[in-house]
């Protein structure tokens, strides 16, 4: 959540500037007004890890609302913040990895979200994005301990909840035995993830 004031007054558009079908404007100019504030509290010394943390933050403000223009409340589906992105940590130039995540892979809005999508390339936002069933995510998780730690340090940004609980909990690693197999995986490259890992499974409250 945006709780700077500054940042927040930068960034802020009123309804009445979604106007039309493709407001890029009034977005770029949030963007653009908020990333020379956070250039200027850089050149003055801030810290790092506040301008990290305040960057993704006005990600956040800005992804939820294009995607609130762009997709329809009775949407059943959520996005999704994940990787860096998802510990609400942006560097500036760094990419910023999402997922979709979807109820049903037969009634995806495949014309709003691809108009989502399509609109923060516009906006000259680097975007890693996925689309996926909460049992693709599980999948997709068991094949790779990398996107295992995604999935537990994933962020719900706007949508469904029921949605994102699900993913969460149908590809914790646990369940699947992923905890036994990794240290194989990749030799001492994965002790970092590992590491990771664990934390969050003394944590588990599966439902």
């Amino acid at each position: 959540m945006l709780n700077d004031p500054e940042l927040l007054n930068s960034v802020t558009i009123d309804d009445e500037h979604l106007n039309g079908d493709y407001p890029l404007k009034p977005f770029a100019t949030s963007l653009k007004n908020a990333s020379a504030i956070l250039n200027e509290r850089f050149q003055a010394g801030r810290s790092a890890n506040e301008l990290i943390h305040a960057r993704a933050a006005v990600i956040d403000y800005l992804l939820i609302k294009a995607w609130q223009f762009f997709i329809k409340n009775d949407s059943n589906c959520c996005l999704v913040a994940v990787g860096g992105y998802g510990r609400s940590e942006l560097h500036p130039f760094s990419d910023i990895d999402i997922m979709i995540i979807v109820g049903n892979i037969k009634n995806i809005p495949k014309d709003s979200i691809g108009k989502f999508i399509t609109f923060l390339w516009d906006l000259h936002l680097d975007i890693g994005h996925s689309v996926r069933t909460p049992a693709e995510c599980a999948t997709e998780a068991k094949k790779d301990i990398t996107i295992a730690t995604n999935v537990q340090e994933s962020r719900l940004l706007v949508g469904k909840q029921n949605l994102f609980e699900k993913q969460k909990n149908y590809a914790h690693p646990i369940k699947f035995g992923i905890v036994k197999i990794s240290l194989m995986q990749n030799g001492k490259n994965n002790n970092l993830d590992m590491q990771n890992l664990m934390i969050r499974l003394t944590t588990w409250n599966p439902t």
